[in-house]
């Protein structure tokens, strides 16, 4: 295996402990395991990472950012708030009919990290990255199509968490592609009362961020 800069070599590992993961179980997913997955040494991987649970540190903050990130449209000229939700919510929607066996990863996180004492670190590390990618989302809706929220940007994450949270289990469990995009139709509408305008919008070139 040939020797690899430490920034491409973490990527390899968190990847080949997100696959075990989803193949096998996070409690199959041991250093040993991950480094025969990734063709390395267990060694790698402790100095890469030092344990399990650092290394699991970066697999929470990989899928919450990949997912944010597939998640989050590109401003168009004219954006409203209500297209560029609805853009939003088609890419989430899509990320996961593409991907499902990455997002029920994120609930068997959860469940293991409430479920092992010494893993309590993990469950508020996911919470906190999947606050802070909500909560950035909607900072970014509200800048590029120029409102103000009248609620705490926190309060709309929050409900914004809740509700993936419990669409997302639902459509692993029924794959209702329809379903899912109704709900969060019906959530945008509920979204947009939340939202004033603040008065002339500055047009947004269309190859912003």
């Amino acid at each position: 295996m040939p020797k690899l800069p430490a920034d491409i070599r973490r990527v390899q590992l968190i990847e080949a402990a997100i696959a075990v993961s989803t193949k096998e179980g996070i409690d199959a997913a041991t250093t040993r395991r991950v480094a025969r997955e990734a063709g390395v040494s267990v060694g790698v991987v402790h100095y890469c990472f030092g344990t399990k649970e650092n290394l699991f540190h970066e697999v929470i903050r990989t899928i919450v950012d990949q997912m944010a990130e597939l998640s989050t449209p590109a401003p168009r000229p004219g954006d409203d708030l209500r297209s560029f939700l609805s853009r939003a919510a088609e890419a989430y929607c899509s990320a996961v009919e593409v991907d499902p066996d990455r997002r029920r990863l994120t609930y068997e996180l959860t469940t293991y990290t409430v479920r092992t004492p010494n893993a309590l670190g993990l469950g508020r590390l996911q919470l906190d990255c999947y606050l802070g990618a909500a909560q950035e989302f909607f900072e970014r809706a509200a800048q590029m199509t120029n409102v103000t929220w009248t609620v705490p940007v926190e309060t709309l994450a929050r409900l914004l968490i809740a509700l993936t949270e419990g669409t997302t289990l639902a459509w692993l469990v029924d794959r209702n592609g329809d379903q899912l995009r109704q709900v969060y139709a019906a959530f945008i509408d509920q979204v947009l009362a939340l939202a004033e305008p603040n008065g002339p919008r500055t047009p947004v070139s269309a190859d912003v961020g």
